[in-house]
């Protein structure tokens, strides 16, 4: 096979072609690697910040039943002694009844 020189010249115009094309492919290969890696670490960033309010959530919720419980005793311990309950209920009248009369 044989080629003549102007079928090298438009061989070397196509490479040349072709050349050029993959440098543009190649650079926005790289702009969208960029991109790519921008959205992993903003994706990375998020999943942080999830853990963090996820820990924070279970404290507040562990937190919470705290409270329940312990105020759960509390009217048990009262609802239980009842001279208590009967000085809370005199506290009560009394409070409501100077209430009532200073207004």
């Amino acid at each position: 096979m044989q080629f003549t020189q102007a079928d090298v010249d438009d061989l070397k115009k196509e490479n040349q072609n072709l050349k050029d094309k993959m440098a543009g492919i190649n650079k926005v290969n790289s702009q969208l690697q960029e991109k790519v890696d921008l959205l992993e670490n903003n994706l990375q960033s998020s999943i942080e910040q999830i853990n963090i309010l996820e820990k924070k959530l279970d404290e507040a919720i562990s937190k919470h039943d705290d409270l329940e419980q312990y105020s759960r005793n509390l009217v048990w311990k009262y609802m239980e002694c009842p001279n208590r309950k009967r000085k809370i209920q005199k506290k009560l009248c009394l409070t409501w009844t100077n209430a009532s009369t200073s207004t």
